[in-house]
């Protein structure tokens, strides 16, 4: 068994670990801003002030003091945090699966928030999307694919709404889940077909009811994090909005793009449990 001890102000905490269970970086000067430990073993490890450990995680501890760490021997090793301030882990969950029941993501166009679903199909003219670029490549998890909608506009036409009115929705097929965040992320080319203005809206039915406007509950409507480009195929911010209530099916929305062009576009929509 290997053990790590966290020493601060007086304090020390020491927990046991399997072999391999920890690992630190640390700078030839002694000096180091985070040390990273990854556990592996069954169930909480610790749950202290000084130290929270969560299964198959990493780890951030953070101190602006000096640290240094020591091993002896191939049973025992010690890392000791030094400092007057109390030592801290911070932990970003991914993602949640965006996989949908029976892998099908509609698209829709001409729809707002709170509103019916407009159907939207494969093509090049309105109320429809590029083929290879269909709604499900937003929930994919690839930002070198993307979702490109036309909406009122054609391939062939541009102007400010274009692509507006547009989105998708989707029943997950992990059930229902509790969504408090959302990221949007840009596609690979034409920044001027980003969305920066975007709803997402909950619903507890599934199939044909969520055609129906009145199906949606409303969760977030505001920026789409893009405001300010973050370059091709980049996610933008963490958008956080309260909710408390899991739902089965979410349906995104875009209300605003950035600038004149014949379509809306964007690589990933990732919706977050925090």
């Amino acid at each position: 068994m290997h053990k790590i001890t966290v020493v601060n102000q007086n304090v020390v905490k020491t927990q046991k670990f399997d072999s391999g269970d920890f690992e630190f970086t640390e700078h030839a000067t002694g000096k180091q801003q985070n040390m990273l430990l990854k556990t592996k073993a069954k169930g909480d490890m610790c749950n202290t002030t000084d130290c929270h450990c969560l299964r198959d995680r990493y780890l951030h501890f953070n101190t602006d003091k000096t640290a240094a760490a020591t091993t002896t021997g191939t049973r025992t090793a010690t890392a000791t945090i030094t400092g007057t301030e109390p030592a801290t882990t911070t932990f970003m969950p991914g993602p949640i699966s965006m996989a949908a029941v029976d892998r099908h993501v509609y698209g829709v166009c001409n729809t707002s928030a709170g509103a019916d679903s407009v159907a939207a199909n494969a093509g090049e003219w309105r109320c429809q999307y590029m083929a290879r670029e269909s709604p499900d490549k937003a929930c994919d998890g690839y930002v070198s694919t993307k979702y490109l909608s036309f909406g009122s506009c054609h391939s062939g036409g541009e102007g400010p709404t274009c692509g507006t009115g547009t989105g998708f929705y989707l029943e997950l097929s992990r059930g229902p889940t509790l969504v408090n965040g959302m990221k949007v992320c840009t596609a690979d080319d034409f920044e001027q077909r980003d969305p920066i203005h975007a709803s997402l809206e909950g619903s507890s039915l599934s199939g044909r009811d969520l055609s129906l406007g009145s199906s949606w509950t409303l969760l977030y409507g505001g920026s789409s994090g893009l405001e300010t480009d973050p370059g091709r195929k980049k996610c933008g911010p963490l958008q956080l909005f309260n909710n408390t209530k899991e739902y089965r099916s979410y349906r995104f929305l875009v209300s605003a793009k950035r600038n004149i062009s014949n379509c809306v576009q964007y690589s990933e929509v990732q919706l977050y449990s925090l």
